[in-house]
């Protein structure tokens, strides 16, 4: 699929060649263990979301395809997530 797209790329036929990616979950792991345990608590539910957005965009950076315009919104979640663990 990937092949694909960058052969057609100049090309405008009307498709929308979006690469389908997977995110494995170490259910194993304390972080998504403890998560999973909060996912019920309403005054929890923006922290869970910070934290998983989080996730997802390591996993992202991790792979080299996090957007540049993503980058800004990663920066500054993680800045909140460090001014929350200086916090405890």
């Amino acid at each position: 699929m990937a092949e694909m797209k960058s052969q057609f790329a100049g090309m405008d036929f009307g498709m929308n060649f979006e690469e389908e990616k997977t995110l494995v979950i170490n259910d194993n792991s304390p972080i998504v263990k403890k998560l999973l345990s909060l996912k019920d608590k309403d005054d929890k539910k923006d922290d869970i979301s910070l934290i998983c957005n989080q996730i997802v965009d390591i996993a992202l950076l991790a792979n080299k395809e996090l957007e540049p315009s993503e980058l800004d919104d990663f920066i500054k979640r993680n800045n909140k997530l460090m001014n929350m663990v200086i916090s405890l």
